[in-house]
């Protein structure tokens, strides 16, 4: 939007003022005109030529209040990097394939994909066809059942999903890090693992 110097056009700050009150003025006129229009309509009076002619003259001022236009719509189309369209074609498979993991009664939703990104793992070779273990809901969304720990769990899907856990997120609690060794080392998560014992190696501050 291009931004006019009205200083620099030669208005000087008397004349913006007065332009100012003209249009004040408009608006005050235009009042007045449309109370007289009003009142001679509930009285059911003739309208008269007078007020007639004020009305044009009024709407033809170059300071009677103009209506607003509508902005218009930009008419630049928005086009997706390639970036970002791999990664939606990424969240369209992660949807065609989602499952359900109800982890000791706790319900985790997560996709195919995720769960195979670690071939070593034993959720890898769980969802694929030849594993002895079947989803016990295939209605909509295949759905199984694991009777672990659900707290622990979630480190180990997002293990999955990202590839890593930092392991300074961890809390250096030894008996938690140690139960979660245990998990990992439950559904072979090597890298995992490795994380974990980084984490128990360091000194507690």
């Amino acid at each position: 939007m291009q931004v006019i110097d009205r200083f620099a056009l030669g208005y000087s700050p008397r004349k913006i003022t007065e332009d100012h009150h003209r249009r004040a003025r408009g608006y005050t006129i235009l009042n007045q005109l449309l109370i007289q229009l009003f009142f001679h309509s509930r009285r059911k009076m003739p309208f008269p030529y007078w007020l007639r002619w004020m009305m044009i003259i009024h709407m033809e001022s170059p300071y009677s209040p103009k209506p607003r236009t509508p902005a218009k719509a930009s008419s630049v189309a928005y086009v997706p990097t390639p970036t970002q369209i791999l990664r939606v074609q990424q969240m369209k498979l992660a949807q065609d394939k989602r499952i359900i993991l109800n982890v000791g009664g706790q319900k985790f939703e997560t996709s195919v994909s995720s769960l195979q990104k670690d071939p070593s793992s034993v959720l890898t070779y769980m969802v694929m066809p030849d594993s002895p273990l079947k989803p016990y809901n295939t209605d909509s969304v295949y759905k199984y059942f694991l009777d672990r720990k659900p707290n622990h769990f979630r480190h180990i899907l997002n293990n999955s999903r990202y590839g890593g856990n930092p392991s300074n997120t961890f809390p250096h609690d030894v008996i938690y890090l140690k139960e979660q060794q245990r998990e990992a080392e439950f559904y072979n998560r090597q890298h995992f693992i490795l994380l974990l014992e980084r984490r128990l190696a360091i000194p507690a501050t």
